[in-house]
């Protein structure tokens, strides 16, 4: 089994780093604080880190194919234009679909599908048992529940012909397998695929490479492990803080493995022990990732 250290890509201090997101046309490393509710720009040639203050938490962004991102905020998806990202500022981010509705519930983790269809999952604050689902907002901006009955649905990634969606639920350690209809986007079934109970801590964003390998991020448990299809283990990145959150192949080859982490409910003592907590870390794992899917609204 190969050990990884990575780096800090990022020296940070956000109260929940998330989500980050390779931008290959500008070169920009997107990145979310949900509870601080700013979207961050970073852009790997020249290290310069932009936010975007909202006026809600942000769970997730994802690409457009018309520029921008679309944004799972705390109460439903919005929409944010290239311009909104070339400065630093604050905005209300405009909603195409309030979907949440309720201020005991958030939008969480969040990825595209091969046909521009942007997926995220919405849970409790405070984490309920069974109040965790899945929405799915269209390129047309209608938006409707696929998914219910979870506690924290988090990171997804997706089979390069849309059929397969790959889900971490972090409640029940577990990455499952979400067969869906490519060409409505209903859901036909869930199944597991990944049981994690004997890792560290429990599964939060994921990423799946060129050749497969499903990337798991180990909130509470300081490393991302590589799973092959079989469940086996072949690498681990062993990060110098307990929580990160989730991760992304970037860079012009996609070979760096870029990682977000966070310092939410860390007390003092573990704060002064993990002063990188919040950070972004980055390796080269030796493999290649691929490219992420856009909206196409």
């Amino acid at each position: 089994m190969q050990q990884i250290v990575p780096e800090v890509g990022l020296s940070a201090d956000p109260v929940h780093g998330e989500g980050p997101i390779w931008d290959a046309r500008n070169g920009w490393l997107h990145w979310v604080d949900v509870t601080g509710g700013v979207v961050h720009t970073l852009d790997l040639a020249t290290g310069r880190d932009r936010s975007l203050v909202l006026d809600q938490m942000v769970g997730a962004v994802a690409l457009r194919e018309a520029g921008g991102l679309a944004v799972a905020g705390e109460r439903g998806f919005g929409l944010l234009d290239h311009d909104d990202l070339v400065r630093d500022g604050t905005i209300d981010l405009p909603l195409v679909a309030e979907v949440v509705g309720d201020p005991t519930m958030r939008f969480n983790d969040g990825e595209c599908d091969p046909s521009g269809r942007f997926w995220a999952g919405a849970m409790a604050k405070e984490a309920t048992p069974g109040r965790g689902r899945v929405h799915r907002l269209d390129p047309d901006r209608t938006s409707e529940q696929v998914l219910a009955g979870m506690t924290v649905p988090n990171g997804m990634s997706w089979s390069d012909d849309g059929a397969t969606l790959l889900l971490a639920d972090s409640a029940s350690t577990s990455v499952d397998l979400v067969d869906v209809e490519v060409a409505t986007g209903g859901v036909l079934g869930r199944r597991p695929h990944l049981r994690l109970h004997d890792g560290p801590g429990v599964p939060d964003g994921i990423t799946t490479d060129a050749e497969g390998g499903t990337w798991v991020a180990h909130y509470a448990g300081g490393e991302v492990r590589r799973y092959l299809s079989d469940g086996r283990v072949d690498r681990i990145v062993e990060l110098p803080v307990s929580k990160p959150t989730s991760c992304c192949f970037a860079g012009d080859d996609l070979d760096q493995l870029w990682i977000s982490t966070t310092s939410e409910e860390l007390d003092q003592d573990e704060r002064r022990a993990q002063p990188h907590a919040g950070s972004l870390f980055v390796c080269e794992p030796g493999v290649v990732g691929r490219q992420p899917f856009r909206f196409a609204g």
